[in-house]
């Protein structure tokens, strides 16, 4: 089943609902895409796996960005938590992520030093100016998608999912600059990340 979603006055949004019709009006982005505005369609299997249909790579980006918190909003909360490097701030220096992954389980602070180290705001820019245009359209429309099922997550839209995390402090907007960091953390798993500590 199909739902409509519409942003102000752009494109309608075609987004499935698990077995319910939903429609939302008058729900504006903050800032105007830097490429337009951004349509997608999600079409979910039988074993809720998402499939995006859009015309564009921002589409595209947008469709992922607003599924995958969909079926793990707390689990991506945290990375982008990990990789801006303010694990910290939220759960205290001495604590450790609270599972073992490619960096293992240091210290928050350890954490928050190395992510911060390796990458910094210099890495992080000079690695987003080198992708073609259509990542940077795919990932500002990640970036956008995440953000509206926030949006639409705190607007009742979702019902209680995400009861674990959903009104924490460091659950919050991301930007294409996150989304870079998620990038480059993963371009790190499993070899400089082991070396963490």
């Amino acid at each position: 089943m199909r739902s409509k979603f519409k942003c102000g006055l752009r494109p309608l949004f075609l987004v499935p609902v698990a077995m319910a019709l939903v429609a939302c009006t008058g729900i504006t982005d903050r800032s105007t895409p830097p490429h337009g505005s951004y349509k997608a369609e999600i079409r979910r299997t039988a074993m809720g796996v998402p499939h995006i249909k859009a015309d564009d790579w921002g589409g595209a980006g947008y469709g992922y960005g607003y599924s995958q918190p969909q079926d793990d909003l707390c689990t991506m909360a945290d990375g982008f938590l990990t990789y801006r490097g303010e694990r910290s701030e939220f759960f205290g220096a001495e604590a450790r992520l609270p599972a073992a992954s490619t960096i293992g389980q240091p210290t928050n602070i350890d954490s928050d030093f190395f992510h911060r180290q390796v990458i910094g705001a210099d890495v992080v820019d000079a690695m987003a100016r080198a992708q073609p245009p259509a990542i940077q359209r795919m990932v500002e429309g990640f970036a956008a998608g995440y953000n509206r099922y926030l949006r639409d997550l705190k607007a009742g839209v979702a019902g209680n999912a995400h009861a674990a995390c959903r009104n924490e402090a460091w659950v919050r907007p991301v930007s294409a600059t996150d989304i870079y960091r998620r990038m480059y953390a993963t371009n790190l798993a499993a070899g400089y990340s082991n070396f963490l500590s």
